[in-house]
């Protein structure tokens, strides 16, 4: 059974999950794919990773939710689809343009992150 940040605990955790169900929140999936994709370039699995966690972000943004949270949606839907973690989340990504734009106060809250960003102290 997954815990809180989507990793697996009792026997579970001595499996190898379907690599490609698995979203990442804390590496496994990474870590799984260098394992059973060894062939593939890391550059690859770099790209792969790097718009499932964009899906997540999305997830995130849109319905104000962590990050485990988000995983977990994210992953629900990939299993319930049978659809292959990457596919589903580039098809996510490449499906938000034809959304409509944001609300002027979602911008103007956005706005305001970015503006009124001041880098930590050192």
């Amino acid at each position: 059974m997954p815990d809180d940040h989507c990793e697996p605990r009792g026997p579970e955790a001595t499996r190898t999950p379907a690599p490609s169900t698995l979203v990442p929140g804390t590496g496994e999936w990474f870590l799984t794919q260098q394992r059973t994709r060894p062939d593939v370039p890391l550059p690859v699995l770099v790209e792969e990773a790097a718009v499932i966690e964009q899906a997540i972000g999305v997830l995130m943004a849109v319905y104000g939710v962590p990050t485990a949270h988000a995983a977990r949606v994210l992953t629900w839907r990939i299993q319930d689809t049978g659809s292959d973690a990457r596919a589903f989340a580039t098809a996510l990504i490449a499906a938000l343009p034809a959304l409509p734009p944001a609300l002027p106060e979602q911008r103007a809250a956005v706005e305001r992150l970015l503006l009124n960003h001041t880098p930590a102290p050192r």
